[in-house]
């Protein structure tokens, strides 16, 4: 999930940002959260997270950090994850999608290295693929709807559903749907962005 909030907050071609570190930082942070809560490695009860104790060691070595952060201070509210986990959630997804050969480094003479899609084909049916399962509900899975919940929150919806507006209707009806703890996942996301955005800059 959180590898698709990346490469949808990126040109599918080029690599280029469509939304600043910070933000997108916030989304990673949530859809990472999500993962966990889906693969019920977490609980989110009264805005708080806590690590199910009997919860097996999860596979996936970017969930598995998320997991040993929540173990580490359980009770801790998910509107403080978020901002906490933003930085490295950056740089886990960057290095999941590498691993994945979904990206690979450019090198570039007297620039820094960046990160561009290999197969930009690939990257662009992944978006298609989501945008399509709106139009048809029974493709659309609860990681599929809390992604498109999280597109929204952080404000990237405008861009994703650029080609068919009446989508972001019909995926908001979706969202309205989700259960509890993810919808309150959601909200808290929201409300980080919408904080982070009205801060004063230094």
């Amino acid at each position: 999930m959180a590898d698709g909030l990346y490469l949808a907050a990126h040109h599918h071609a080029t690599g280029h940002a469509l939304l600043g570190d910070g933000v997108l930082g916030v989304g990673l942070a949530g859809c990472l959260l999500g993962e966990a809560l889906l693969r019920e490695y977490l609980w989110l009860d009264a805005g708080r997270l806590r690590v199910d104790p009997a919860t097996q060691t999860p596979v996936d070595a970017v969930v598995h950090m998320v997991v040993a952060e929540v173990r580490a201070e359980p009770g801790r509210l998910a509107a403080d994850w978020l901002p906490a986990l933003s930085d490295s959630a950056l740089g886990w997804v960057r290095r999941r999608l590498v691993r994945a050969r979904t990206l690979r480094v450019e090198e570039r003479r007297m620039r820094s290295p960046r990160l561009v899609p290999a197969l930009p084909g690939n990257v662009e049916l992944r978006g298609i693929r989501l945008r399509r399962a709106v139009r048809h509900p029974h493709e659309l899975t609860d990681a599929d709807v809390l992604l498109l919940a999280v597109i929204d929150a952080i404000g990237l919806a405008g861009e994703f559903f650029s080609s068919d507006p009446d989508l972001h209707t019909l995926a908001t009806g979706y969202i309205c749907g989700l259960p509890q703890p993810l919808a309150a996942l959601v909200a808290a996301v929201d409300q980080v962005v919408v904080r982070s955005v009205a801060a004063p800059r230094p």
